[in-house]
């Protein structure tokens, strides 16, 4: 009944006594096994808690694609620069996202990327967000697991409009 707490209490030196004990050890080892599963399974969720709460308080935009090609994870500070909806990008394929932001150099870079299989590149571009000129340095790279086998592609971008208007602003003084 999933107790692994309960032990036969018999001891005797015939195979039914070897049963037992077996059985006995068996319930130590699944009941270690299970202490073990928990613990790494607390450990896991105490990172994905970090991690989440790491890439919610960054100004820098981060995407996750999965290699399906699917939007797995789009941090808050992307959806307010290049003003999409989380909801209407996560779980749909990237190309649904690269249809809103409607950047040629975007695409090019993915195109890039994804011909090569791995790497990574980094632009700095200027798009149109809802009619808003938009500077952007965008880093996108894959990432391998510890057997090289490709887990997901990263984009991560930071906005640079303010950044290159005072420069512009500085230039012309």
């Amino acid at each position: 009944h999933g107790n692994l707490d309960f032990r036969i209490p018999i001891e005797r030196d015939d195979e039914i006594g070897l049963l037992i004990n077996s059985f006995n050890k068996m319930l130590d080892d699944l009941h270690e096994r299970k202490q073990s599963l928990e613990k790494a399974y607390q450990e896991s969720d105490r990172r994905r808690v970090s991690m989440e709460t790491i890439l919610e308080s960054i100004n820098t935009g981060v995407i996750f694609l999965e290699r399906s090609g699917r939007v797995t994870t789009m941090n808050n500070a992307a959806s307010f620069m290049l003003s999409i909806e989380r909801s209407g990008v996560e779980g749909r394929s990237y190309r649904e996202l690269l249809g809103k932001l409607k950047s040629d150099e975007v695409i090019s870079m993915v195109k890039h990327l994804s011909e090569k299989g791995f790497g990574s590149i980094e632009k700095e571009i200027h798009i149109y967000i809802n009619g808003r000129p938009l500077d952007l340095r965008v880093y996108m790279t894959t990432i391998h697991n510890s057997e090289n086998k490709f887990i997901v592609t990263l984009a991560v971008f930071d906005n640079l409009t303010e950044i290159i208007m005072s420069q512009r602003a500085l230039a012309w003084k």
